[in-house]
């Protein structure tokens, strides 16, 4: 069950960075085809993979908001290497780029963190000491 989640986590940020970065545009017209709410809708669907996939998980959960985030860097850099291939002079803001996604990627490790991630589903108060000693 585990391994399923990471796997839906990782398509869902290749499939969101595809969805919002268009990479199979030119890179002169890609940076026009980016809008600001294709950005909010990646942080928005950030946020429910972390909340949805890291449920009940507590070990894990922050690794599954970490497979979202590596996933679109992964195909941040796979992206960057074919236009490398195209025009080496492309991409000369390259670490920024790994930058600005990490920040529309954190909402993943947000959401994983108010998912609870404990196997009955909710955050539970921590135990109280039985001292009655004042």
């Amino acid at each position: 069950m585990i391994a399923l989640r990471f796997l839906l986590s990782t398509a869902a940020g290749a499939g969101l960075y595809l969805w919002a970065y268009h990479p199979w545009l030119p890179y002169s017209m890609r940076e026009r085809s980016q809008t600001g709410t294709g950005m909010l809708m990646v942080m928005a669907g950030a946020f429910a993979c972390g909340l949805l996939l890291g449920r009940g998980e507590h070990q894990v959960r922050y690794l599954i908001a970490a497979a979202f985030l590596g996933a679109m860097w992964l195909a941040n850099a796979v992206v960057i290497a074919a236009d490398w291939h195209f025009d080496p002079t492309s991409h000369n803001l390259l670490p920024f780029e790994f930058i600005i996604l990490a920040f529309l990627g954190s909402p993943a490790f947000l959401g994983a963190a108010l998912s609870g991630g404990n196997k009955k589903g909710g955050a539970q108060a921590p135990p109280r000491s039985e001292s009655t000693q004042e």
